[in-house]
């Protein structure tokens, strides 16, 4: 008896989840972690200079992203990739799908390090991510010679 319960349990916890999970891709929003990174514009600028303020003032933006231009940002949005968070757990693989999918516009576009850029960016961590980017050429990463 004992057994079904925590196996009711867990399947309700894992159902409320999934349900969130949704809610959050449908609405678009941020999670309520990433708007307060968003929001620290005077403690991105007092760490990172203006770069990071102006960055930290445009969470949503994906092209902070190296690689990722305003036709590619259009792409993601209308695949319901719409802020950093999101392209952060989106898989390159996925990525790649979607440029797939759009034709062949976009032949040199390489997803392979956009999640992580997102990610660096959704954090907040803006040094970071212009050390990254400092070691890609289009979004790709450059080898040093």
């Amino acid at each position: 008896m004992l057994r079904y319960f925590l196996l009711g349990l867990l399947v309700g916890w894992l159902v409320e989840w999934i349900i969130d999970w949704v809610w959050w891709r449908r609405r678009g929003d941020q999670p309520a972690g990433l708007a307060a990174v968003a929001a620290s514009g005077a403690l991105a600028d007092s760490r990172t200079g203006a770069a990071g303020a102006s960055a930290a003032a445009r969470p949503g933006d994906l092209t902070l992203v190296e690689g990722i231009g305003p036709r590619i940002a259009g792409l993601l949005d209308e695949a319901g990739i719409r802020s950093l968070a999101d392209l952060a757990v989106t898989p390159a693989s996925r990525l790649a799908e979607i440029l797939a999918a759009a034709g062949s516009g976009f032949p040199l576009a390489d997803p392979g390090t956009w999640p992580d850029q997102a990610l660096l960016a959704a954090r907040g961590e803006w040094e970071a991510l212009e050390r990254l980017k400092s070691q890609l050429r289009g979004g790709v990463r450059v080898r040093a010679e």
